[in-house]
């Protein structure tokens, strides 16, 4: 009954907060585009309008994916705490083991989801532009890296309040 009142106030919150990030990275996205429109042409093969497009979608590519490793690593953990307290009735050990295999599943998330829109960010730019050099196709992944921590930086400031609120919460139960 305590498991399924914190997994419906761990969605209701992570849906307020995705929702307004959401409307931030519209913004930002926006605003690289303009941004990438006013810069010079990089490179001889890719034209101004191209970069911005590139930069403003690897930019929401980034963001989505840090997001779904937010989402996927908020849904794995509620349910681990849970296996994890039912756990701590057993022994201390068996605690420690659900707890540790819990993280390093939301760990190993994280890394894969990068390696995976990073490679294939990197080979469908290598595939669309071919006569660019490969030391150029790094600089399109730019705005990749910039998504994901945008929304990584939100998700951490949000996620310290809703713990700080739990904390609280359960301080007034206790």
């Amino acid at each position: 009954m305590v498991a399924t009142a914190i997994r419906e106030g761990a969605e209701g919150f992570l849906s307020t907060q995705y929702g307004s990030i959401a409307r931030y990275v519209v913004i930002v996205a926006g605003m690289l585009f303009l941004l990438y429109l006013t810069r010079p042409p990089p490179h001889s093969t890719i034209s101004t309008f191209t970069m911005a497009c590139l930069m403003s979608s690897t930019f929401c590519v980034g963001a989505f994916m840090s997001g779904l490793a937010g989402y996927i690593g908020m849904w794995i953990s509620v349910r681990a705490n849970v296996r994890t307290a039912a756990a701590a009735t057993r022994s201390y050990q068996s605690s420690i083991d659900t707890a540790l295999r819990g993280g390093a599943v939301c760990g190993l998330l994280v890394v894969g989801l990068c390696v995976f829109g990073l490679t294939t960010l990197f080979m469908l730019f290598r595939s669309m532009f071919p006569d660019t050099p490969s030391a150029f196709t790094p600089n399109l992944l730019v705005g990749f890296g910039f998504g994901a921590s945008l929304v990584a930086l939100f998700a951490q400031v949000g996620g310290g309040i809703y713990t700080k609120a739990a904390d609280v919460g359960a301080d007034l139960v206790g």
